[in-house]
């Protein structure tokens, strides 16, 4: 059983329920600890939540990382429109849509970007082009409620860490992380280990080394204008609210 809450292949219509019976990333009452409800869908690059929460990461921060494995995007806007999910690891595209919506979502960090890993690709998550080719052109992101962003800034900080120590204990221990990610997709530790060399995670001096805003929103507008061109959406969303990387800099400053 994980340490922390996790929450697997839940259908849509028992995602709210599934969330509600975990809380939410908002001001706990005393004496309660404070809980990030995240969902994702079951892509390999995302795996080191999974890894976070199996050792604990978030209990040593100080919250408890509620994990729910929610294939459809549709199901994570109905949460986020409710006010029930805090955040979400997705791709730059899926966050275009939900800001397209008027959803007031940000990111505050990349997770990886792919390099071959994207075919397959989870259902929602519309490739252009192979990955190989044109590198870095699939950019996921971890996306979070701008008021929680402005409200619990420590507490999205402790995600982020939280991240950032998975990443590092995967690179140090590979074959004992891969152990206990690949049993959430349901392969093997090797094939876990194959497919997760298709992607590239990004490191915290990756990201922190100035300038990490910039690329990002310039994908974000060839991105829209496909959209807007293909009618996917309708009203283009400011690319300077898609990102916020402010909480990047400072990461560490408040850690125990």
């Amino acid at each position: 059983m994980a340490k922390g809450d996790i929450v697997r292949r839940v259908p849509a219509i028992l995602l709210s329920a599934a969330i509600l019976l975990a809380g939410c990333g908002r001001e706990p009452a005393a004496g309660d600890e404070a809980v990030i409800n995240i969902a994702f869908q079951s892509w390999v690059g995302y795996g080191l939540f999974y890894l976070a929460s199996e050792k604990g990461f978030d209990k040593e921060e100080g919250f408890r990382l509620n994990i729910v494995d929610e294939e459809l995007d549709s199901a994570r806007q109905e949460a986020f429109k409710m006010n029930m999910l805090d955040c979400e690891a997705a791709t730059l595209d899926l966050l275009i849509e939900k800001a397209s919506q008027g959803m007031s979502l940000a990111a505050v960090m990349k997770i990886d970007e792919s390099a071959g890993s994207d075919s397959p690709r989870p259902p929602g998550a519309h490739v252009p082009a192979s990955t190989k080719e044109y590198p870095g052109i699939i950019i996921d992101t971890l996306n979070v409620r701008q008021d929680l962003i402005d409200g619990r800034p420590d507490l999205v900080k402790k995600l982020m860490r939280c991240w950032f120590r998975a990443l590092s204990y995967y690179r140090e221990n590979p074959a004992e992380a891969s152990q206990i990610i690949s049993k959430y997709y349901g392969i093997s530790p090797e094939e876990y280990r194959r497919q997760a060399e298709g992607l590239r995670w990004i490191s915290y001096a990756g990201q922190s080394s100035g300038g990490n805003g910039n690329g990002f929103i310039e994908t974000a507008g060839i991105i829209i204008d496909a959209k807007i061109i293909s009618g996917r959406i309708k009203e283009r969303p400011d690319t300077q609210l898609l990102v916020d990387f402010k909480l990047l800099e400072n990461l560490y400053e408040d850690s125990k």
